[in-house]
């Protein structure tokens, strides 16, 4: 995008190395525009806010190093994950979710009154051979916190046997949550 003139002024390019490379927690990135005004007053916030440290600038550096093939297999991994994580949701009754493309998270409606309360559920009273589960509510991924109540975001981050039970303890705890009224 950026090699169309016609775009300086209002093209704004971000990048992350956390998401680039599945470096989770990596707070490292650029911000690449040709807008100069924009550009000041960016820079005037990373001057004053942002302060990456020097081992995590030298890691990320490293990655950029890494064989193409590197992205390949990662994207092949997750394309494994997202499919288990798909077929686990399939057994959910009553669970609505569409199949992501790119991203490396379902959002997925849940056959639940609230996400937050299953949530709550989940931690003080549910438990399979001594394991539980926990996912994020939906509620904090919309702009209207009265949308995505009986959400949850599922990232798929997890190796294939943790996700699988992961999925198998969300099944087993909504179960258990619908069935305590």
């Amino acid at each position: 995008m950026l090699s169309y003139d016609d775009m300086d002024e209002n093209l704004i390019v971000i990048d992350s190395v956390s998401k680039r490379f599945s470096a989770c927690g990596a707070r490292v990135g650029c911000l690449i525009s040709r807008n100069m005004d924009f550009m000041t007053q960016a820079m005037k916030i990373a001057q004053t806010r942002l302060s990456v440290a020097s081992v995590d600038q030298i890691g990320s550096a490293a990655l950029y190093r890494l064989d193409p093939e590197y992205f390949n297999e990662i994207k092949s991994e997750y394309m494994k994950r997202r499919d288990l994580a798909i077929r686990k949701l399939d057994e959910i009754p009553g669970i609505v979710f569409g199949k992501p493309d790119g991203a490396f998270y379902i959002m997925a409606k849940l056959p639940v009154d609230n996400s937050e309360k299953l949530m709550e559920f989940l931690l003080d009273k549910f438990e399979d051979n001594g394991e539980t589960v926990i996912f994020s509510p939906g509620t904090g991924f919309y702009e209207d916190v009265s949308q995505g109540k009986d959400e949850i975001r599922i990232a798929y981050v997890l190796n294939g046997t943790d996700l699988a039970r992961a999925l198998e303890l969300l099944k087993l705890g909504i179960e258990a949550y619908n069935s305590r009224k």
